[in-house]
């Protein structure tokens, strides 16, 4: 049994010997729509055993690979859009960055209701501090605080370093 995959149709062909040719000859025996590629029961019903294993093994595996293409898609998204930005940033307002930053801030705003939908993301809406002030809760952490959150995470493996701050001096010449 031999699978392949064109445009939309995943084909299945059995090759049979010609006793006339004295060769082996292709016969497509079926096709599934790549789009849900399941075995009807006409289709079923004309290959053997052996057959059906190898096109339910042959459908896992493809299902397999697809599923780790879009895990391997969601987990650099994040350093694929840092480099779209520097791409567009480089661009400017160039014809090929217009042609793309539509189809770019669509697909954006498809995932985006996606995950809102999935309830995997909640945009927090920014707030005044005066409220949380007026509730009893300092506005900053005290240094103390800050300290033993810095041996917290040092003692898990994270690190909170802050590089210093620049003084801003001035020179005189």
């Amino acid at each position: 049994m031999h699978i392949r995959q064109r445009n939309k149709v995943i084909q299945l062909i059995r090759t049979v010997y010609d006793n006339e040719s004295k060769k082996g000859r292709a016969v497509l025996v079926g096709h599934m729509a790549v789009k849900n590629p399941e075995l009807s029961a006409d289709l079923k019903s004309q290959l053997t055993d052996d057959e059906k294993k190898q096109v339910v093994a042959w459908l896992a595996s493809r299902n397999a690979q697809t599923n780790l293409a879009r895990e391997y898609a969601a987990r650099t998204l994040t350093e694929q859009l840092a480099q779209a930005r520097a791409w567009f940033k480089t661009q400017g307002t160039s014809a090929d960055a217009k042609a793309l930053a539509q189809d770019v801030a669509s697909s954006a705003n498809k995932l985006i209701r996606q995950l809102r939908s999935q309830n995997l993301l909640t945009i927090k809406e920014k707030t005044d501090s005066k409220p949380a002030e007026q509730a009893g809760v300092p506005a900053k952490a005290p240094a103390a605080t800050e300290s033993a959150s810095a041996a917290a995470a040092s003692a898990e493996g994270t690190s909170t370093f802050r590089a210093p701050k620049k003084s801003k001096s001035k020179k005189s010449r």
